[in-house]
C-alpha cells in the first residue's frame, strides 16, 4: 500500500498532466505517470464517481500485488488552472461531451494527446486546441479494468506519438520524454496518418473477433478459426490502407496481428470489456472506418462488414 491521505473530492487541483476517463487506459496511465513524481489527476465527468475514487485511491494490480496510488479524481466544474497535458482516454462516441466539459482545463497552453480507438475524432479536438497542440499516441499498453478504480495491466508495448501538423513537432518530442520518464517505451513517429492506420488495422483484427468469442487476445493465436477471421479482417484493412496510399509501420498486417497477440495475451481486448460491461463499443470508428474508406475505394471489405452488423447486433 502507499500513500494513505488522499486528496479531497474538489476540482481544485493544480496538476501538470490531466487524464481524460478512468477507463483501464486512463487508470493505467495515472499509475505509471504518478508514480514517478509527476502531478497527475484524473477527469471524470461523473462527480459521485469521482468522489468515491478520491475516498480509496486507484488501484493496480500487478503481480498479484495491489498498489494503492493516491490520484486526485477532479470532475465539473472545475477550479483548476489548465494542465500543460490533457490525454484523452474516453470513448470515440464520448468526444465532444468532453470536450464541452473540459473548457475551463483548456488554456492557451494546453496540449491534448488523445490515445483512442479508431479514427474520426480528431478534427474535433484540433478544433478546440488548434492543430499544432494536437498529438496522437497509438499505444500497445494492455490494460483490463477490474472494477471501479480497480486496473491490471496485461502487455507491456511501446507507445507511439505523432503530432497532428509539424507545428506540434517539439510537444511531441516532449510527451516522448516525458513517457519514458515514467518507464514507459515511448517513440516519434514522423506521419500520423501512418501510425493511426497501423493500429487501426490491428484492432480492427483483434477487438471484434475477441469480443464475439469472448476470450483474451492469446486465444486468436490457439483456435484457428478466430485467427483465421482476424487475419481475414486484417487483410482487408491493409487492401484499403495501400488503395490510400497509406505507408503501414509494418510489411505484413497479419504477422503484426499475430505479434500483438502474443505480447498481450492476457489482455481482454477494450471491445470485449464493453461487451461484457454492455456498454456502447468502437465498432464504427474501428472496423466502421475500414468499411467507409473501402466502399469508397472500391475495395471489398465484407469480413470487416460482417464484423460490423455481428458487433452492433449484440445491443
Amino acid at each position: 500500500m502507499s500513500n494513505n491521505d488522499y486528496p479531497m473530492s474538489k476540482g481544485d487541483l493544480a496538476a501538470e498532466l490531466c487524464i481524460v476517463g478512468p477507463g483501464a487506459m486512463g487508470c493505467l496511465l495515472a499509475c505509471r505517470l504518478s508514480a514517478t513524481g509527476n502531478r497527475v489527476a484524473l477527469v471524470d465527468h461523473d462527480p459521485a464517481r469521482a468522489a468515491r475514487l478520491n475516498g480509496r485511491g486507484i488501484v493496480l494490480v500487478e503481480d498479484a500485488v495491489e498498489t494503492e496510488h493516491a490520484i486526485p479524481v477532479i470532475a465539473p466544474p472545475f477550479n483548476a488552472p489548465p494542465p500543460r497535458w490533457l490525454l484523452i482516454c474516453v470513448k470515440r462516441p464520448q468526444t465532444p461531451a468532453a470536450l464541452r466539459a473540459l473548457g475551463p482545463l483548456l488554456g492557451p497552453e494546453s496540449c491534448l494527446v488523445s490515445f483512442q480507438n479508431g479514427i474520426g475524432h480528431e478534427a474535433l479536438l484540433a478544433e478546440a486546441v488548434g492543430k499544432a497542440r494536437l498529438l496522437c499516441a497509438a499505444s500497445a499498453l494492455g490494460a483490463t479494468l477490474l472494477g471501479e478504480g480497480r486496473v491490471k495491466p496485461a502487455g507491456a508495448g511501446c507507445t507511439r506519438v505523432a503530432a497532428w501538423s509539424s507545428d506540434g513537432a517539439p510537444q511531441a518530442a516532449a510527451l516522448v520524454a516525458l513517457l519514458a520518464g515514467a518507464g514507459l517505451e515511448a517513440r516519434e513517429h514522423p506521419d500520423v496518418r501512418a501510425m493511426l492506420w497501423s493500429k487501426l488495422i490491428v484492432n480492427a483484427a483483434i477487438n471484434p473477433v475477441t469480443a464475439l468469442a469472448g476470450v483474451p487476445n492469446g486465444a486468436l493465436l490457439e483456435r484457428d478459426v478466430l485467427r483465421r477471421q482476424a487475419h481475414a479482417a486484417a487483410r482487408e484493412g491493409e487492401a484499403v490502407a495501400a488503395a490510400l496510399g497509406i505507408a503501414l509501420d509494418y510489411a505484413d498486417a497479419c504477422r503484426r496481428v499475430d505479434e500483438v497477440c502474443a505480447a498481450t495475451a492476457a489482455n481482454r481486448s477494450s471491445m470485449l470489456q464493453d461487451v461484457e460491461r454492455g456498454s456502447a463499443t468502437e465498432i464504427d470508428c474501428i472496423n466502421g472506418a475500414i468499411v467507409a474508406a473501402g466502399r469508397e475505394a472500391g475495395i471489398a471489405v465484407g469480413v470487416n462488414e460482417a464484423l460490423c452488423r455481428d458487433i452492433l447486433g449484440i445491443r
